[in-house]
């Protein structure tokens, strides 16, 4: 509405009217009254022309269940506020005036539900309601890698699954399973074993991770290069002696410990000369296993070796698998014991030198230094095996110290060494491989002398044996002698000899029997042991000859040379050298024999080099360990 009609009708009444005083009061009053209308007229019509407006540029928020912000534009000629109750929805602002940008921030939803609000926007008089709408978590699982490169060595590993409360399920591929192996299983993950890698040429596996009865799936690759042993070049023998006690925890100790407990025989003991150490591949380990049915064995300290190992694993891991194996080595041991208390190289028997209690390269003292360690308990030894096996280990023990002590050769009623081998009912000296003839034994004499010395608390007949044995070892000692190696020029042994060295004794590894008892145990080497064994033996000029080893043996062995080392050759092209009597140490001329071959009379240089035919054996034990041992006992 306009105002001018209004000045004109004012305009207008004046003209009209001309009157008094009193009229004109009426008049100032009348246009006061009509002015006030005027104004008011015009204020309602200001209005109508500002009328309020409120926009905003999306009325819908459609967002992923991820934390997301989304901006939005409200346009407005008043003063708005913003209207949010819940807790998962934030706006920058919560009120302003004018055109203004809000940022709304979504917080992530970690339920699988879909969840909705509406946020409204209010003005003076309007209001603008805006959806908002955020999906729930999707129905689906994910594992924390896919891709893993694997310790050579072998490892156990998890794999983490997020499920989000779906049924999944998992599996080594079949062609894998000989390595590795799913130990467990939950909703939140899978735990999985590596063996060490032993086939020489980098392995890989795909582990799927599948939800139950959909396609939905995630793989996880796994990787392992070659192990390469930390070990390897150490002898199998002197493996203990080497490797901290922490080695055994690895896991190449798991896998050397599988090797030994493949290679126990049926029978409870193991082979000889086995580096157990080395790695085997699938292969190799599928034709060890499918021949376990041969004799165990003792010599080469075969057997002991291998128990103790596993009690020392034991100790470390206490798998009960390598407590079993000990317990049924033990349990051999025992039963391969003859009535006499000695032990034959091989159980069960297979017969020839073999059979006879050996004493020689330690057998018998590493099997009776077992046996203590067992039944005292201490240190691997602790919780390997129950009380009642502990006696039986002692049993075994104290017969085969009486063994030792009945078997100490007396030569003419007077106690005197050992032999390396003796008949195990007889107990005589026997014979051993073609070069080891019956006789006084420097070095397993020695060991065995060692050995009673360690007895604690010994009996009258202990000490008698000791006593004798020393005796006997200083006076048929060689003095002022001793064994160096002969080097070419690139310092490699091509020889030993003998040369003079005071204050320094040598024995005979093999010292020939005396007396009575040469005549009883040579007489029974000749005519039975011997008796019927032979092998041929071909000429330069391609001539056969038959050489018997009583003849060998009857025509070389000299009676006067008792008490002298005594030497043989064990070659088998040389069959003319098998169980001959030598007593030359160095360079001798040969002689013709009968058959117009020339036969040596001395050792050879290989032989000097390969073999310790003289030593200084019990040196020490005469100069150190005998008088602290009298002293230790007041003799």
């Amino acid at each position: 509405m306009k105002q001018q009609p209004y000045g004109k009708k004012i305009q207008n009444l004046l003209i009209r009217r001309i009157c008094t005083r009193r009229d004109l009061n009426k008049i100032v009053y009348r246009i006061c009254l009509l002015l006030s209308v005027i104004l008011g007229n015009a204020s309602c019509s200001e209005s109508k022309e500002q009328e309020e407006t409120l926009m905003v540029s999306k009325v819908l928020l459609n967002v992923s269940e991820k934390e997301i912000s989304e901006t939005i534009s409200i346009t407005a000629t008043h003063e708005w506020r913003i209207i949010c109750t819940e807790d998962w929805l934030k706006p920058s602002l919560t009120s302003g005036s004018g055109n203004r940008d809000v940022t709304f921030t979504v917080y992530s939803n970690s339920n699988k539900e879909e969840r909705q609000t509406k946020v409204f926007v209010k003005g003076i008089s309007k209001e603008i309601g805006i959806d908002v709408i955020q999906s729930g978590v999707a129905l689906t699982f994910q594992v924390d890698f896919i891709q893993k490169t694997l310790d050579p060595s072998g490892e156990e590993f998890t794999v983490n699954v997020t499920s989000n409360g779906l049924q999944w399920e998992t599996e080594v591929p079949a062609s894998d399973r000989t390595w590795l192996s799913l130990k467990e299983k939950s909703d939140e993950k899978a735990v999985f074993v590596a063996k060490l890698n032993n086939n020489g040429q980098e392995r890989n596996a795909n582990l799927l991770f599948k939800e139950k009865g959909k396609a939905n799936s995630k793989t996880v690759k796994v990787t392992q290069n070659v192990f390469s042993s930390n070990v390897s070049d150490i002898a199998w023998s002197k493996l203990l002696s080497k490797v901290a006690d922490s080695w055994f925890k690895t896991n190449e100790a798991k896998e050397v410990a599988d090797n030994v407990l493949l290679y126990q025989r049926d029978c409870g003991g193991w082979h000889k000369n086995i580096e157990m150490h080395h790695i085997l591949t699938d292969s190799e380990k599928a034709v060890v296993k499918a021949d376990r049915s041969d004799k165990g064995c003792f010599d080469n300290s075969a057997t002991t070796m291998e128990m103790r190992f596993l009690a020392k694993m034991y100790k470390e891991v206490s798998d009960n698998r390598y407590r079993d194996a000990f317990v049924k080595g033990l349990d051999y041991i025992i039963r391969a014991q003859y009535s006499s208390g000695g032990w034959p190289q091989y159980f069960p028997l297979r017969g020839g030198y073999s059979d006879f209690i050996t004493f020689n390269d330690d057998l018998a003292v590493n099997l009776l230094k077992l046996l203590r360690d067992v039944y005292e308990g201490n240190g691997d030894f602790t919780a390997i095996v129950e009380d009642a096996m502990k006696q039986k280990a002692k049993d075994t023990f104290d017969k085969g110290v009486k063994c030792i002590l009945n078997c100490q050769i007396v030569d003419e009623g007077i106690k005197t060494l050992w032999c390396a081998q003796h008949d195990p009912v007889t107990l005589d000296p026997a014979v051993g491989r073609p070069h080891e003839l019956p006789s006084f034994s420097g070095s397993e004499g020695a060991k065995i002398l060692e050995f009673l010395m360690t007895i604690e608390s010994p009996s009258d007949e202990v000490k008698q044996a000791v006593v004798a044995a020393v005796d006997w070892l200083n006076k048929h000692k060689i003095p002022n002698k001793r064994v160096v190696d002969v080097k070419d020029a690139f310092g490699n042994t091509i020889d030993r000899k003998v040369e003079d060295s005071a204050g320094e004794n040598l024995w005979g590894r093999f010292i020939q029997l005396g007396g009575t008892v040469a005549e009883r145990v040579y007489s029974n080497l000749f005519n039975n042991f011997l008796n019927s064994g032979k092998r041929d033996y071909v000429t330069a000029k391609g001539d056969p000859i038959t050489y018997y080893y009583k003849e060998n043996a009857e025509e070389s062995y000299s009676p006067e040379k008792a008490y002298q080392p005594v030497y043989g050759i064990y070659d088998n092209n040389y069959a003319f050298l098998f169980y001959r009597f030598l007593y030359n140490y160095e360079d001798t001329e040969p002689v013709k024999d009968k058959n117009g071959v020339m036969v040596d009379t001395s050792l050879r240089a290989d032989n000097r080099r390969s073999y310790q035919y003289l030593g200084n054996w019990p040196q020490k034990i005469l100069k150190e360990k005998y008088p602290e041992w009298k002293t230790k006992y007041g003799m």
